[in-house]
């Protein structure tokens, strides 16, 4: 039978702490999860304190505050984006 539809049976033969795709350790993913993490935040930090310095060159008015706000929301899709790229 060609198992359409029919249950799918785990993989087996796997070795310890690997995983299906790569057969990667587990030490591997969660080394390249925290060098993205840290690439992630440390560019965020960057473009908001950047976006600071920029709306608050002349003294902090309401709508820089809002501007600055709007950019610390919208800014982590593009930064999420740039590294995932």
């Amino acid at each position: 039978m060609d198992n359409h539809g029919g249950v799918i049976e785990p993989a087996t033969g796997l070795p310890r702490g690997g995983f299906l795709v790569g057969l990667q350790s587990v030490q591997a993913i969660r080394q390249r999860r925290l060098i993205v993490l840290g690439l992630n935040v440390a560019t965020y930090l960057g473009l908001a304190a950047w976006m600071a310095a920029v709306v608050g060159a002349h003294g902090w008015t309401p709508i820089d505050v809002m501007l600055f706000a709007g950019f610390l929301v919208a800014v982590p899709w593009t930064v999420l984006g740039f590294w995932n790229a």
